[in-house]
């Protein structure tokens, strides 16, 4: 039998799940047993439930983990995103002011131009994406 809680199926094999057991599995991302069924694996080999639960314990730490060291990549991502972006701006300041004191109008003007271009696409992408 599956269940379904917030968009996902958990396959289950016992229909005897209350709200609340669905709610912590969907909160903890776990699928444990009921505790009736650890209270049998217990009398089956004593420490087996304390076993149980320290398992599911290191998968939530190790899960933790993994998002944090994504949400740390994600971040370096956009600061090195940002530091790439003023460094462009600056370069085409620069050739706009090279290309001004050359007498080249138009040239200085399309290095002006292309950045603020640029950076209006991006704000606009991101806006329709939803990402900052």
């Amino acid at each position: 039998m599956s269940k379904h809680t917030k968009g996902r199926q958990v396959q289950v094999s016992d229909s005897s799940f209350t709200a609340t057991e669905i709610e912590s599995i969907d909160h903890f991302g776990l699928l444990l047993p009921s505790s009736a069924e650890m209270m049998g694996y217990e009398q089956a080999c004593t420490g087996a439930a304390d076993r149980i639960l320290t398992l599911a314990e290191r998968q939530f730490e190790h899960r933790a983990e993994l998002e944090k060291n994504q949400q740390k990549h994600d971040n370096e991502f956009r600061a090195m995103g940002v530091v790439c972006g003023i460094f462009v701006i600056i370069l085409f300041a620069v050739l706009a002011v090279i290309f001004a004191f050359s007498g080249k109008q138009i040239e200085a003007l399309a290095a002006i131009i292309t950045p603020i271009a640029a950076a209006a696409v991006a704000i606009f992408r991101s806006a329709l994406t939803g990402k900052r």
